[in-house]
């Protein structure tokens, strides 16, 4: 039952980049909620930033946490940034054996043990409860200059700090998004119904961090998306982590052989 749980408040969550994500709009097209003189910076220009500078480097490795309801779920893997996003990782749920999952052209392929790879396809209609769902909120949360772009206009930097993630120095940048704006700046309304059940169980705003290296890379993200429990009627968070290495390394990931899919 908790990994039912977990699942279905990931297919919330989906609902945040999910809409519309392949056409998020340029971060520098009308206001984004900071203002100007802001202390702390832009955040237009900070997702400009993570737009370019991600764009000029299409792969890396990745290790994704999702925390919600008590639960864990996790993924590491390596990705491949595009319009025909790919990726390969493992997968760990709760009370669950390791699961690989490759996403290729839009279809998830999942193997558990040594048994034959499952073939599903992501852009049907899918159960949260499927690892095919899964994958499909891993691809909503990957791409960091997706995610912050799409959050551009109904947040503002509020914090800055120099810190060491790795061994590397970095830059910490905390984003506070506003809840009712970015419910009102999407007309997607899977979105909209998210935030307007979080901002009616009392979130008015939520965090999203994002740390750049010297190069101005993304080495980490970090969101706490509210989201209203079903059964208190009350907003609680889910956090969603996402750290990455290697930037513009070789990464080749390809459909399994059809003889291999069952």
């Amino acid at each position: 039952m908790r990994k039912l749980l977990l699942l279905s408040c990931l297919a919330t969550l989906g609902a945040l980049v999910l809409s519309g994500c392949d056409s998020a709009p340029s971060a520098s097209s009308g206001g984004n909620g900071s203002g100007t003189g802001d202390e702390f910076g832009s955040m237009s220009t900070l997702a400009d930033l993570v737009k370019d500078k991600r764009g000029q480097h299409q792969s890396a490795h990745m290790t994704m946490v999702i925390t919600t309801a008590g639960e864990s779920f996790t993924a590491e893997g390596d990705v491949l940034f595009g319009d025909n996003l790919r990726l390969e990782t493992t997968l760990r749920l709760p009370e669950t054996a390791p699961v690989t999952a490759r996403l290729v052209d839009g279809v998830a392929y999942v193997r558990y043990r040594d048994k034959p790879w499952m073939k599903v396809d992501t852009e049907g209609k899918l159960s949260a409860r499927t690892v095919g769902g899964a994958v499909q909120r891993i691809k909503a949360y990957i791409d960091p200059a997706q995610l912050v772009p799409r959050l551009a206009r109904s947040g503002r930097i509020t914090g800055r700090t120099t810190e060491t993630v790795r061994g590397e120095q970095v830059t910490r940048h905390v984003v506070t998004v506003d809840v009712r704006k970015a419910a009102a700046e999407q007309t997607d309304p899977e979105f909209k119904k998210t935030m307007d059940e979080a901002g009616a169980a009392g979130a008015t705003t939520f965090p999203v961090e994002v740390w750049l290296n010297k190069d101005e890379l993304p080495v980490r993200t970090v969101a706490e998306i509210p989201v209203k429990n079903s059964q208190t009627g009350q907003s609680t968070k889910t956090k969603v982590t996402v750290d990455y290495q290697d930037w513009g390394k070789l990464v080749d990931i390809t459909a399994p052989p059809a003889s291999d899919v069952g």
